[in-house]
């Protein structure tokens, strides 16, 4: 599984995608979701491990959407559930 470390190198799964084939739709603008996701969460006192779990699920469902996904129900849902994927997978890579 794809990951990423956090400073005290932990890793950090990428978050799985939630498309037919698996594929990203638009990758466009991914990068720039995850970086910003995670300044976002350090800024406001998150701890790096969970900064980097959120953001990893700000990437996967950015690309999970031709252009940027609307701000709905539906994708805040789908965030929560890009989350406990990521933290499934980090527990799974500790163990």
């Amino acid at each position: 599984h794809p990951q990423t470390s956090t400073p005290d190198y932990q890793a950090i799964p990428v978050a799985p995608l939630k498309t037919i084939d698996k594929q990203p739709i638009d990758p466009t603008g991914a990068g720039n979701a995850y970086a910003g996701a995670l300044t976002a969460c350090i800024g406001a006192g998150v701890n790096v491990t969970t900064a980097a779990t959120i953001a990893s699920a700000v990437g996967a469902v950015m690309v999970e959407h031709e252009h940027i996904p609307p701000w709905n129900a539906e994708v805040q849902q789908r965030l929560k559930e890009a989350v406990s994927n990521v933290q499934y997978l980090h527990t799974e890579l500790q163990s």
